[in-house]
């Protein structure tokens, strides 16, 4: 699977696709982010537990969680500069929507 012109796998330190979901239309990569929208079945607790572990590994801390604990809306932000990842995800009729928006790097131009 490619993601913005950048081959995804296990290794990717920041932002890679949620394992297994359903990618909805292509990723939009400008200037500073990256971004695209996802489904999957999994609940918004199992899918943020994914988008921590992967930036912990990256050495990138959560800085916000909105909506931890509800079952239908949830906000995470993850900062260590210049690595940025926003989760935002909703779950509505089974399955939960998400939202990944990232940048690995601060390229010039970028505020």
């Amino acid at each position: 699977m490619f993601l913005a012109g950048f081959a995804l796998s296990v290794t990717m330190p920041l932002g890679a696709p949620y394992p297994g979901a359903a990618m909805l239309g292509a990723a939009d990569r400008q200037k500073c982010m990256t971004s695209y929208r996802l489904k999957t079945a999994d609940s918004l607790d199992r899918v943020a537990g994914f988008y921590a572990a992967e930036a912990s590994a990256a050495h990138t801390p959560l800085v916000a969680d909105t909506g931890a604990g509800s079952k239908n809306y949830r906000t995470l932000v993850f900062i260590s500069q210049p690595r940025y990842l926003s989760i935002v995800l909703s779950r509505d009729g089974g399955e939960t929507s998400v939202r990944v928006r990232f940048h690995l790097d601060r390229p010039a131009g970028c505020s």
